[in-house]
Formats: C-alpha cells, structure tokens, sequence
C-alpha cells in the first residue's frame, strides 16, 4: 500500500507475474495493472477502460457536475475544476442536492455517508455504520435517495427505512424488517407515504411510511431494481436477477396484488437497472448484455446500443 517506503500499488491483487528476462513484476489489481520495475512502481492502466462504476448523480442545477460511486475505487467528482477522486475505498450511492449544487452525499460500504457543503472540496462523516438508528449497519451498497415529493427530505434504507427534514439534525423511521438489510428502494413521487425496499428474493411496500407489507408470489429470483409510476403510486415495475426467460420485468397496477411480465426481447440475463422517461413513457433496462428499450404501447423489448462501449 506504499507504507514504509515501499511503492504504492493498489490493493486486492487477482493476478501477479514476472517479466521474462527481467525481475520485474506486473500485478493486475482492482486499481487495474502495475509494474514494479527498479523498485518503482509504474502505473499501465493508460488507455484501458477498465473501471466499474455502481452509481452515479448529476446536479439539476450545474449539468456539468456528476458524481460516481466506482468499485474499490471510491467516490469521484467531475466539474469544469477536475475530475478527482473524493471517498477512498468502494464508492456506491452518491447524490447531490437538487436545489444547491454545491450540496452532495458520497456513500461507502454498509451505509457510511459523507457529505459536503462547498461542492467537495471538505467532506464529513453524515452518517455511520457502526452505531444504532440511522448509523447502523446497511448493506454493502446501502440505497439513497432524496424525496421526489418533498425537497428538502432525505431517505437511508438499512433495516428500517430512515428519513430526515432538515438535513440529518433529526431522523424519522419506518418499522424494521427482521432479517439481512435493504439493497433496492423506490419512492413514490405522487403518494409521499409510498415506498418499497427489497433484498435478495423479497420485496416489501408502506403505504404509511410505518409497515411494512411483503409483496407476494415474486418468482424466487433475486429482485435487482423497482420502479414507481411518479403520477400513480399503484402502478410498479420490478426487474430481477438469474437467467429465466419469463421473469426478466414485471409490471403490476394494482400496488403489487396481481403481476404480468413486461414484453418481449430480453436476454435471458439479469436486469441489474430500470429507468423511465417521464415524458415519453419509454422503459429502459440495463441488463448484462447492454442496455433495452421497450417503447410505450409496443410490446418489444430492443438493444439501445449504438455509441455504448
């Protein structure tokens, strides 16, 4: 890790050999690949598109300033000053304040969140992992969100679903949900008292931000996304995990009590994400093969792919 005078090279190393002919090194790790060469060590990720990003936010106020959560290598800033690094460690979930851009939330593993208020140039731990209430443990990639209903009100899904008013000076709470913590949320953005959180091969609904209510008959694959019609609290979409066929996304109107699956033309691969074009209708899946659209009032499910790596 570079202590004691020894060159830093990033952790979790996955492959390591020598040079032929030499004493030199090459190391493949989660930072990408290194050489240690005359007891230096030289970066050779130059050219390689090699990152993993989970999560990303942009500011509705400044569309030039994005934030990116990346596996193990942390939470990054991009504006017109730079693009750096701000959170070490794996970076999930990161948002910034719709109506101050200079506001912004970077997570880390099991809900640990730190937050800025002079557009990342200083961070504070906002939240914690290792204590109780809010700063309990979440899951490795714990959800975030600001309310689509109220501007000012923040949500934290661990094993209870959390939210504050007045930036994290008070916190409210749902009931807790015995068992693994919370790994999906969604909010509803016509009913403020609606909202499902689910992990692995469950799902939940409130409909009084108090209980919880399991949804019924899910098809035992993990559940990976869910979506919430903002003009209608009853309409839902779920997308799941695995690789059978017919339960690629589901759709209920009803709040979840009867199901039909979403179209046609999918993979049978994971749908690891869901994203609605509010104006058009349109759905969007991103799924192990590349991005799907399934356009309002068709029933096929097409590759969104052109200009994607």
């Amino acid at each position: 890790f570079g202590a004691e005078q020894v060159p830093e090279v990033h952790a979790d190393h996955h492959a390591i050999g020598f040079v032929p002919g030499t004493h030199d090194v090459v190391s493949a790790h989660d930072g990408g690949v290194s050489r240690l060469h005359e007891g230096g060590a030289e970066d050779l990720n130059q050219g390689l598109d090699i990152g993993q990003i989970y999560r990303f936010a942009f500011s509705e106020q400044n569309r030039n300033r994005w934030l990116s959560g990346w596996q193990d290598n942390g939470v990054n800033l991009l504006d017109e000053r730079a693009h750096a690094r701000i959170i070490g460690a794996d970076g999930f979930h990161c948002m910034i304040d719709p109506q101050d851009p200079d506001i912004l939330y970077a997570a880390e593993y099991f809900g640990k969140i730190h937050r800025s208020e002079d557009a990342g140039w200083s961070w504070s731990e906002w939240v914690s992992s290792s204590g109780e209430g809010v700063n309990e443990r979440g899951d490795w990639d714990t959800p975030m969100s600001f309310s689509p209903s109220h501007p000012n009100r923040i949500f934290v899904a661990k094993n209870r679903l959390y939210w504050t008013d007045d930036g994290g000076t008070n916190w409210s709470h749902t009931d807790a949900i015995s068992g693994s913590e919370m790994e999906v949320l969604a909010l509803s953005g016509s009913d403020a008292d609606v909202a499902i959180m689910a992990r692995s091969t469950q799902a939940f609904r409130t409909t009084d931000l108090t209980s919880w209510n399991p949804i019924l008959g899910l098809p035992g694959l993990p559940v990976t996304d869910v979506l919430i019609n903002p003009e209608d609290a009853q309409h839902l979409w779920l997308a799941f995990g695995g690789y059978n066929p017919e339960h690629r996304v589901w759709e209920s109107d009803d709040g979840g009590a009867n199901w039909s699956t979403v179209g046609e033309g999918l993979p049978a691969l994971p749908v690891n994400a869901m994203a609605r074009d509010t104006a058009s209708g349109d759905l969007y899946v991103g799924t192990d093969a590349g991005v799907y659209v399934l356009p309002t009032l068709t029933g096929l499910w097409t590759p969104y792919k052109e200009g994607l790596p």
